[in-house]
């Protein structure tokens, strides 16, 4: 007797080491196979699936257990914080702005085109109140990968569309000081990117992670928890005392709490690092959540003092409560949130977007679905504003996918180029995990599905296994925890809504 029957495989994940997962995907292959025993039946199916798999699997995925693991250490070694500014007096944090600080200096670029290779030059001096500081390089998205170049020094690679960091204190000297960011191919004027340079302290905050979540959602508002982790850094060769803490003001700019305690940070030579918690309960002080119906923002400020003198001040913007998930919807403070969004991306300056945003929210849009990082003060309108934020790093930039640009779904696909993957989520989650609009984590533009998404998704539950990973691409495959979300165009919609009146706009800018 015959038997007939046919193989459908849709996803196949081997693991062959440690470090590598290959996914190999079969939309529909069939196979008719007539045999007369059903042991040999099983067997010559068997051996018809692997033989199948090693094929499509060496055909599609070339990297090597090494290949793997090269480039996921490179993506882990690269240091990724927050987004944040540094004051030295308190009249300065108070004014609310970048600019306000005497650690920033902006960077203005002229364009030269040398061959095929495009060469961004700015020059800055280093001012007199910089000396014995830690400085820093910092450039908002830019459409290409490229180079950053300090006075004849390679500092680091630039990835397109990614806000990136660098540290050129080894790089810089007294006096003038070039700063080149060199791109293969042509590009004009305004390929220029938004790009400054910051000082801070050698002894300094270096990162920080902000939660303030309701202990108890009965007696919420009556003893929330707020949680300060603080990162530090001494820069110099011996241990050095530190004074460190923190204030904190509710929105109506009542002191609501504030604390400050010795330590001591080891030197340079023995690492340079120490990290410290604050955790306060507080009670009997009612305070007020943050949502997209009522963004309550309280204003905190981390200090650093050495001998009781302050040198530096870190101000940020935080909201109490909670985001979660739960049978594929957000919930924000135990109340399920109905999703109004669009996808949108920042205008060319603070004002525009300013303005755009709220037209959104009255038009009765309340989420914001990112295809790629934003500027910071895109984040700071959607704190103020109230509106969600579902982030998202760049996707399909480098060089290896860009070769590969007519089919963008290999590179999901391709363990070699998974580096590039962790490394984007990492620096998104870093730049804005204290944000209280973000309330998710995207993986990016639809480009397919695979190995490294699988991987990125899992990367992202463990770091933050409160806020929902979406992939709109997933398509009913594990690795997105809500449905997709459906999004208008944002530029349809303010088309149909009027602009707010000049001063309602003036306000929202200047924020």
């Amino acid at each position: 007797m015959q038997h007939f029957f046919t193989i459908f495989v849709f996803e196949k994940v081997i693991h062959a080491s440690a470090a590598r997962h290959l996914c190999v995907i079969w939309n529909e292959c069939h196979f008719e196979v007539i045999m007369k025993s059903s042991r040999l039946y099983a067997v010559l199916a068997a051996v018809i699936f692997f033989a199948v798999t090693i094929e499509t699997a060496d055909a599609q995925n070339t990297a090597t257990p090494a290949d793997v693991r090269r480039s996921m250490n490179a993506a882990l070694e690269r240091t990724v914080r927050a987004d944040f500014m540094t004051y030295t007096l308190r009249e300065e944090v108070e004014r609310r702005q970048r600019t306000a600080s005497q650690h920033y200096v902006p960077l203005d670029f002229t364009v030269q085109h040398i061959g095929d290779k495009t060469v961004m030059r700015a020059e800055f001096d280093v001012p007199p109140l910089w000396l014995d500081r830690a400085m820093f390089v910092r450039t908002e998205a830019m459409q290409t990968c490229a180079r950053l170049v300090v006075n004849g020094r390679e500092a680091g690679e630039i990835t397109c569309r990614m806000q990136e960091e660098f540290d050129i204190t080894p790089f810089f000297t007294d006096g003038p000081n070039r700063v080149e960011i060199r791109a293969t191919g042509i590009y004009g004027a305004d390929a220029r990117p938004q790009a400054y340079v910051f000082s801070q302290p050698m002894v300094r905050i270096e990162d920080f992670l902000v939660t303030v979540v309701p202990q108890d959602s009965i007696h919420r508002g009556r003893h929330d928890t707020l949680v300060v982790k603080l990162m530090l850094r001494n820069g110099y060769n011996f241990p050095e005392p530190t004074n460190v803490g923190y204030d904190i003001y509710d929105p109506n700019n009542r002191l609501q709490n504030y604390d400050f305690r010795d330590m001591r940070i080891p030197g340079a030579i023995t690492g340079g690092r120490d990290t410290i918690e604050f955790r306060e309960l507080m009670y009997g002080r009612p305070t007020h959540l943050w949502s997209a119906e009522h963004p309550a923002l309280y204003t905190m400020t981390l200090i650093v003092r050495q001998g009781r003198r302050p040198t530096e001040y870190i101000p940020i913007r935080i909201g109490f409560g909670k985001t979660e998930f739960a049978a594929g919807r957000l919930i924000r403070n135990d109340r399920p949130v109905e999703i109004n969004a669009a996808r949108y991306a920042a205008a060319a300056d603070r004002r525009t977007t300013a303005d755009e945003l709220a037209r959104l929210k009255r038009a009765g849009i309340n989420t914001i679905l990112l295809s790629a990082p934003q500027p910071y003060w895109f984040y700071d309108l959607t704190d103020e504003l109230g509106i969600y934020v579902f982030d998202s790093p760049s996707t399909g930039c480098d060089e290896r996918c860009r070769r590969e640009h007519a089919r963008p779904e290999r590179n999901a696909n391709d363990p070699a180029v998974i580096g590039p993957y962790i490394y984007r989520a990492r620096a998104m989650f870093a730049r804005n995990r204290n944000r209280p609009s973000v309330v998710g984590w995207s993986l990016g533009e639809e480009h397919g599905n695979g190995y490294n998404l699988y991987q990125t998704y899992r990367w992202l539950r463990e770091a933050d296994p409160a806020r929902p990973v979406i992939y709109n691409g997933a398509a009913g495959e594990w690795n997105s925890d809500m449905p997709p979300i459906q999004a208008v165009d944002a530029h349809e919609v303010l088309s149909r809504t009027p602009a707010p009146a000049p001063a309602r706009a003036a306000q929202n800018a200047r924020r």
